[in-house]
């Protein structure tokens, strides 16, 4: 009897693996690892329902599934899953049930089978990776059995999983798809569930690169883009301008011939422009020519503007003359060309040219390919300089394209979507989201150059019937009083990031509009989106938890994390705050002709965030702060923000009405220094606030160390600007010092 169990068994994994590579364009990674690990444990990220089948036929020999007793037992599957000698459980199940199903686990190992289980105990519903149960460890208990990671690829997007929010949301295609397994390195029996999560987390960063062979540029994505989407309107804004997918790609062709022919020998572009139908279509012209467009800050100072045109070398930047009249600045560089004068030159026959070649030329051929690399860079974007002098920091194409398809992942996206975009295009969350993640997608985005003017945002929301919403918890409080109800009716995603969203803002916004805002969580560094919140799902009988307030969500799709303690670089548990790394094929190249510096932020792939934060078991992220704004006291790591939350909370305010850094202190190391504004009241008010309250003694700042000012001082982003509050503070406690004195 065992032998024709085994010959069947035998028969359908060869059909099995048939099927699949007849229907996938299949790859299997890593195989070599588990080749002699016979009987072995598999544990795998499960995103359809024909996960097992793909394993199956990755290993070319049966394996042991355990799987949901409720799906075992449903109509014509249950004959199918005895002659495959599944193993059936239920989280429902008894203690005795529970057990029975461990031990056939084991006796099939025991045996020298292969065994394998999805930790997760169910099919995602949201393209997240889910809770790792602990169910895998009581089968290799006491136990020499590895235990092996696998993820599978592809398999979230196809016609068998649960993207869009049901089966079949695609429909099988005559074209080939991609699905990719790969298997990790075999971990020791009694490894934890948090660092199954991680390995399997660092296997999906791996499919990325695995693919990045086949990577195309942004150009070439654009142009299919267009081509596929050519009637429907890719863009507009509130200068009146709108395009369509078909117009964008002959507009942008026609500037990029325009600048590969009059600045043949520059390698970057610079782009002073406001997140308008004119800024993007110049950005993606610049990256058509192949350019390097480098967005500049247009509400930085003199200094960081020139750090920004000296590092990269700019001799030329593009802008608009109805921008610098309204910019109203005198301190701009003389090497500014002007979009208006671009426009003018253009002939009738270089339009008919771009018309031409945005009908009929090969992509290949419009976007450059023969001379592309993934890994060729596609934009410099220059961090805020909040603490220092501006960084460039090197996103490569590889990088921005990988970042969008794992937003597409979280994110189910189509052509009766709309964007509402406000946020600069030097911002990365910007450049990434509001410009090229439209256009590749295949939704329509509406512009409008200030994310402060919560009036007009109002008005494109209601006019487009935007659906997605991308903005800072700063411009969120100037919606909040200057929209109404039925201005957001439309919203279904409303995301938030670079700042902490306060319950207190939350809760408003959704009193008010009906729609909770999510949070994420990025860096410019990180292409820029790491983790994010996404609204919960319900399917079938099955609730799915997609958003926990407080937390900036969980990693995006092919992003591992992991929290390290700051000190040592030892993983900490679930649960225990640390330094947050980051890896993944969205980690940036480097800093713009820096590389020791890069090496301090970047080692063996994984990316420093500078942050403290920790992970729930759920897989959620709670960010406590900066770790450049924390003092070391007495030998205990003081946080700012804390301080400034209790400080806000006992006001009854989301405005940012005080501010906490530090300054060196000879006797222990760091001062703590509260700068407070005429809306928080009296000295003495803030002083009474955090004497009492529920928080350590070290905590508390000396009763000399309050200085009112006009206001806290931010950067374009919204973000407090670190940098100039130390400087403050170190300018008032000087003066006080020298007062004293006197």
């Amino acid at each position: 009897m065992k032998f024709i169990n085994q010959k069947i068994e035998s028969t359908l994994s060869l059909i099995a693996n048939l099927i699949i590579r007849t229907v996938y364009r299949f790859n299997v990674h890593g195989l070599e690892k588990v080749k002699n690990n016979r009987p072995a444990l598999y544990v795998c990220s499960h995103y359809s329902w024909i996960d097992a089948l793909l394993i199956t036929a990755a290993l070319k020999r049966p394996v042991r599934f355990i799987m949901s007793r409720d799906h075992y037992n449903a109509p014509l599957v249950k004959s199918l899953m005895k002659l495959f000698r599944v193993i059936p459980t239920s989280h429902t199940d008894g203690p005795r049930a529970i057990q029975d199903s461990i031990r056939a686990a084991r006796k099939a190992l025991d045996n020298g089978e292969s065994v394998c289980i999805f930790p997760e105990g169910a099919i995602s519903r949201s393209g997240f990776l889910g809770k790792i149960k602990k169910g895998y460890q009581r089968i290799v208990e006491d136990s020499s059995y590895p235990v092996i990671p696998v993820h599978i690829d592809g398999s979230w997007g196809s016609s068998f999983s649960y993207y869009g929010g049901k089966l079949f949301y695609r429909f099988p295609s005559f074209n080939k798809h991609t699905v990719q397994v790969i298997f990790g390195e075999p971990c020791k029996p009694d490894v934890e569930p948090d660092e199954v999560r991680i390995k399997l987390q660092e296997l999906a960063a791996d499919s990325f690169n695995y693919k990045k062979k086949e990577r195309k540029s942004l150009a070439y994505n654009f142009i299919a883009s267009a081509r596929r989407n050519r009637r429907d309107m890719a863009m507009n804004d509130t200068t009146g301008k709108q395009l369509s997918f078909g117009k964008t790609l002959i507009g942008s062709i026609m500037l990029a011939d325009i600048l590969k022919k009059r600045y043949k020998n520059e390698q970057m572009i610079g782009i002073l422009l406001p997140a308008t139908v004119g800024g993007a279509l110049v950005n993606i012209a610049c990256t058509l020519a192949q350019k390097i467009p480098v967005n500049i800050n247009f509400t930085a100072s003199t200094k960081l503007i020139q750090s920004v045109i000296s590092q990269c070398n700019l001799q030329t930047i593009i802008t608009s003359k109805k921008f610098i009249a309204k910019l109203n600045r005198n301190d701009l560089p003389d090497s500014m060309i002007f979009v208006e004068d671009i426009l003018k030159s253009v002939t009738s026959r270089q339009k008919v040219v771009a018309m031409v070649k945005a009908l009929f030329f090969p992509k290949a051929v419009l976007a450059g390919e023969k001379t592309f690399s993934p890994d060729s860079c596609a934009t410099i974007l220059f961090s805020s300089g909040s603490t220092a002098e501006p960084k460039g920091i090197v996103l490569s194409h590889h990088n921005i394209i990988s970042n969008i398809e794992s937003l597409n992942y979280a994110i189910t996206l189509g052509k009766t979507d709309g964007m509402c975009a406000a946020l600069p295009f030097f911002h990365s969350f910007g450049f990434t989201a509001t410009l090229w993640f439209p256009i590749l997608t295949g939704f329509k985005v509406s512009y409008h150059p200030n994310p402060l003017d919560g009036e007009n945002i109002a008005k494109v929301v209601r006019k487009n019937r935007s659906t997605i919403l991308m903005a800072t918890p700063t411009f969120l409080k100037t919606y909040v009083r200057k929209a109404t109800k039925g201005d957001f009716q439309t919203l279904r995603l409303v995301v938030v990031g670079a700042e902490k969203l306060k319950k207190n803002l939350s809760d408003k916004f959704y009193e008010k509009f009906g729609i909770r805002p999510v949070e994420g969580f990025g860096a410019t560094e990180l292409s820029p989106v790491a983790s994010l919140n996404v609204p919960d799902v319900t399917i079938g009988k099955k609730h799915c938890i997609g958003n926990k307030e407080g937390t900036i969500g969980r990693p995006l799709y092919g992003i591992a994390v992991k929290i390290v303690d700051p000190d040592t670089g030892e993983k900490v548990q679930n649960g225990k705050p640390g330094l947050l790394l980051v890896k993944g094929p969205n980690v940036m190249e480097g800093y713009l002709h820096q590389p020791e510096r890069t090496l301090k932020v970047i080692r063996d792939g994984w990316y420093n965030t500078g942050d403290i934060a920790k992970i729930d078991e759920d897989g959620f992220i709670t960010l406590t702060d900066r770790l450049s704004r924390f003092s070391k006291i007495g030998g205990e790591m003081i946080p700012h923000g804390a301080l400034e939350e209790t400080i806000q909370q006992a006001m009854d305010t989301d405005d940012q009405v005080a501010a906490v850094t530090a300054i060196p202190d000879e006797t222990r190391g760091e001062k703590l220094i509260v700068l407070y504004t005429p809306e928080a009241g009296e000295e003495e008010k803030l002083k009474l606030i955090l004497d009492n309250a529920d928080i350590p003694n070290l905590w508390k700042p000396g009763h000399d160390a309050y200085y009112q000012i006009d206001e806290i001082p931010v950067l374009g982003s919204g973000k407090i600007d670190l940098k100039a509050l130390k400087q403050i503070a170190a300018q008032k406690s000087e003066a006080r010092v020298l007062e004293m004195a006197a």
